[in-house]
């Protein structure tokens, strides 16, 4: 395994651990849906709630979501609604950002995202 993907691994873990710890119960993770894929999906007052999670580090003018990826999340959260019966307006696709430190990591939490 590389060290990007072990990286994303730790990131996501990480972010599902502390989404658990906020009240989010978890009920998919690293969900394939054709050629989209939905790091995490979670519920809570009722709402379905996609998590896209970055891991690494990025400078405040870079976007860690780029418009490609974000258009991706759009389609997958649709199919997922689609098959599931969910509304879309049930929904909300967050971002969260992991950044690794010395003595830890940042976690930045980020709701609704993308509309």
């Amino acid at each position: 395994m590389t060290t990007k993907k072990i990286l994303g691994t730790r990131g996501e873990k990480a972010a599902k651990d502390w989404l658990e710890r906020q009240g989010y119960r978890i009920i998919g993770q690293n969900i394939r849906l054709g050629h989209q894929e939905l790091d995490l999906i979670a519920e809570k007052d009722d709402l379905t709630i996609f998590v896209e999670v970055k891991t690494g580090y990025y400078a405040p003018t870079d976007s860690p979501v780029q418009r490609q990826q974000q258009h991706s999340l759009k389609i997958a959260r649709a199919k997922y609604c689609q098959i599931h019966n969910i509304q879309p307006e049930k929904t909300r696709l967050d971002l969260i950002i992991i950044t690794p430190k010395k003595s830890g990591a940042k976690l930045e939490y980020f709701a609704n995202f993308l509309f």
